[in-house]
């Protein structure tokens, strides 16, 4: 979603789908609606499912897009390879965090097609393992783009440059327009359903605002924000506590399931201060950052790059140690260990098909306290970190 375009005065310019529909709520409720574009390109629910919290001020937030349709379903091969059972239960876990937020945001499922498939004119994605059996598990609104436009892709004028842009992974300004529509429409049903009687005895834009809000059983709060999560990004909330999650359904999924998870991200935006990664040791890695994507590379054999971080630690439970490192054609492998346990060290496979954030868990059964974790480079090839993570890992009943 990361596409060099400008989005022009007309509501229906050249826009992503999500600046179109706050213009459109703008308008609607005439009141000022404010977006969070949180996306990083090539980010997944798997990272999100970890990196949530420091990329999102949730206080402001009132709706959260989710868009992972697209690049979820290109890779759930990876999900597979990490053991998951289920390749759609990190946007689960992203909908149950989402869900027992203070602030009730409205989160809404937005579901663009699988660009690799659509050059193989198939019209497929996580939708059909992942968003409609969330959407009616959790009564969540889920937007797509398949139904209404996957026809069109037969259609003897058919041109792929109408749904693809020209960096071949992008969705066309034409398609975020129909997403936009899509949107739209299914917010001004929901508008409707509200009586004239209810409209008219409104006393300020402010009541017919939180009038809105409260028969839509959304939110609490004034409309003032939205944000947007996409299959580069993801929009989020402080994670589940004891007392909020006893009021959510059951996990749909049997899995082994991530809680409490912390995240030292180098990616934008970042909503939590002084949460970056602290550098303890460096050799020759680099730090590079391009549009909100950020990391640590090197292409140098034996290069060495630690960071140091905390386990805050839970009752019952050692954590876990994760890394996302980003993933090319041409990139290498590192060793990643933690402390001075080098007997335990892991080994980190960066070289995929794809570009994209992938999520590798490098130590387990970690005690409580600060700890470093060291990442060195055993190729003459590229090797990018983005973040350090922590968690822990239950059996969810079901």
């Amino acid at each position: 979603m990361s596409i060099d375009r400008s989005c022009t005065d007309n509501i229906f310019g050249k826009c992503m789908y999500a600046e179109t529909f706050v213009r459109w709520l703008g308008l609607m409720t005439e009141s000022e609606v404010e977006l969070h574009n949180v996306a990083i390109e090539s980010g997944n629910s798997d990272y999100y499912s970890w990196c949530l919290q420091p990329h999102l001020d949730v206080q402001d937030m009132d709706i959260i897009l989710i868009e992972f349709a697209g690049v979820d379903y290109d890779n759930q091969n990876i999900y597979t390879r990490n053991n998951y059972i289920e390749p759609g239960r990190p946007l689960e876990e992203i909908t149950r965090q989402i869900l027992v937020a203070p602030n009730k945001p409205f989160p809404m499922y937005i579901n663009f097609p699988s660009v690799r498939e659509i050059r193989n004119k198939n019209c497929i994605n996580s939708e059909y393992y992942a968003q409609k059996l969330l959407a009616r598990h959790y009564d969540i609104s889920s937007v797509s783009w398949v139904v209404p436009f996957c026809p069109k892709l037969w259609h003897p004028k058919f041109l792929m440059s109408d749904v693809i842009e020209m960096d071949g992974v992008s969705p066309t300004a034409q398609v975020h327009k129909q997403m936009a529509l899509l949107l739209i429409n299914n917010f001004r049903k929901r508008l409707l359903k509200m009586t004239e009687n209810e409209i008219r005895q409104a006393q300020s834009d402010t009541v017919f605002v939180k009038k809105m809000i409260t028969d839509l059983a959304t939110y609490q709060a004034k409309n003032t924000g939205a944000a947007m999560v996409t299959n580069h990004t993801v929009a989020m909330v402080n994670l589940t506590n004891d007392k909020d999650s006893k009021s959510l359904k059951k996990p749909l999924f049997k899995d082994t399931w991530l809680t409490s998870p912390q995240c030292w991200p180098t990616s934008k935006p970042q909503y939590i201060q002084d949460h970056s990664l602290t550098m303890h040791g460096n050799t020759s890695w680099r730090y590079t950052e391009f549009d909100s994507r950020a990391w640590w590379e090197t292409e140098q054999k034996n290069d060495q790059i630690s960071f140091s971080f905390h386990v805050d630690g839970k009752a019952n439970h050692t954590a876990i140690v994760a890394i996302t490192r980003v993933s090319c054609v041409t990139c290498g492998q590192a060793i990643v260990w933690i402390d001075n346990d080098f007997t335990s060290s892991t080994l980190v496979q960066a070289k995929h098909p794809n570009y994209v954030y992938m999520v590798e868990e490098v130590a387990k059964n970690v005690a409580t306290g600060y700890h470093v974790i060291t990442i060195k480079n055993m190729e003459y090839k590229l090797f990018q970190v983005t973040a350090v993570m922590v968690g822990y890992k239950e059996i969810m009943p079901v």
